[in-house]
């Protein structure tokens, strides 16, 4: 019914939302909040004062859903609804409103109240509205010690939404060799989000995590801080037992673009299962591989690399190439003969 035309389902949301039966008035809400086209309607605003619990939950998602303006008010009052499902659909509501301080306030002091799925909609709301006013409480709340493990991720994951660095010794110090490995994994995430090269050392600490993806994610992380020193750790990564490390390394060497790994990324060329990945790679450095690759290209070695070195030379296309491929048509393979 949400495809029509909500001037076609005017008649019939009035008579539903003026029914006797809580559930007719429920669904009316329900249709209300996915229906395009009815943000200005007075139903929503009817509904959200309903007598009814379920009505009322459904109206104030309905709210939330067509950021209808003019609901806000009301919806704030309902934080302080006796019914804690109340309080927590109107957190979630008044989150897609965007950044209010004012509301976010009300928010945060219903934290360790009222249960921890009224928690968990506290910190989710935090991150969606992008407010760093929440990052000192989800912090402090992060120290606790009775702190249910539930909440340690999504107090994390919003830290990291709203880019809180204060918290990243925290994380250093208590989440990057943490037990769980989901949490590892995204204490590492968080950091690399941050961009804080006083994050390095931490996460070098976890390059070698046992884990594979908590290894891809500091390798990730490594590129967004940049530097030398991450560098070096990427470069020991393309030795992973691990596939998927072993591709994220290259991946992320082409992402860097440091001719200085050219070098070892084109080691990998003689590697079945990193070939391909070693060639885009590669590719990514354009032109200014091509020093390393001419020199390459005329080594003794491999027959098979050195042809994909010449290919690589080829996509790229600069015309400083011809000269050193030239020389190589006097080559005694015929293979690197026809490459050239």
């Amino acid at each position: 019914l949400a495809g029509y035309p909500f001037e076609s389902l005017h008649e019939l949301l009035n008579s539903m939302a003026g029914s006797e039966d809580a559930e007719r008035r429920r669904r009316a809400a329900l249709l209300l909040g996915h229906l395009e086209g009815c943000g200005n309607c007075s139903l929503i605003e009817t509904l959200i004062a309903d007598q009814d619990n379920q009505v009322r939950k459904e109206a104030i998602r309905a709210a939330g859903m067509q950021k209808v303006a003019n609901t806000v008010p009301t919806i704030h009052k309902a934080l302080a609804d006796p019914d804690p499902v109340i309080k927590e659909t109107a957190i979630m509501a008044l989150a897609e409103f965007g950044r209010n301080p004012a509301v976010m306030e009300d928010v945060l002091n219903l934290l360790g109240k009222y249960g921890e799925s009224l928690d968990y909609a506290v910190i989710k709301s935090a991150g969606i509205m992008g407010t760093e006013q929440a990052g000192a409480v989800l912090m402090e709340e992060l120290q606790k010690k009775q702190l249910s493990s539930n909440l340690v991720y999504p107090i994390l994951e919003t830290l990291g939404k709203i880019s809180y660095k204060p918290v990243s010794e925290l994380i250093i110090s208590h989440f990057l060799h943490h037990q769980d490995l989901d949490i590892r994994r995204l204490a590492v995430e968080v950091l690399g989000n941050f961009c804080d090269q006083n994050s390095l050392e931490g996460i070098q600490s976890v390059a070698h995590d046992p884990h594979w993806s908590v290894r891809i994610t500091a390798i990730k992380a490594l590129v967004m801080i940049g530097g030398p020193l991450g560098t070096q750790n990427i470069m020991e990564a393309l030795q992973d037992k691990d596939y998927l490390v072993r591709k994220q390394a290259i991946i992320s060497l082409g992402s860097l673009r440091d001719v200085k790994t050219i070098s070892e990324i084109v080691k990998q060329l003689a590697d079945k299962e990193m070939n391909e990945f070693a060639c885009e790679a590669i590719l990514n450095f354009g032109r200014s591989a091509l020093p390393y690759l001419h020199r390459f290209m005329k080594r003794d070695g491999s027959h098979e690399i050195r042809e994909k070195v010449i290919d690589l030379i080829g996509k790229i296309g600069e015309s400083s190439s011809v000269v050193p491929l030239m020389e190589l048509l006097e080559d005694p393979n015929p293979n690197i003969r026809l490459a050239a």
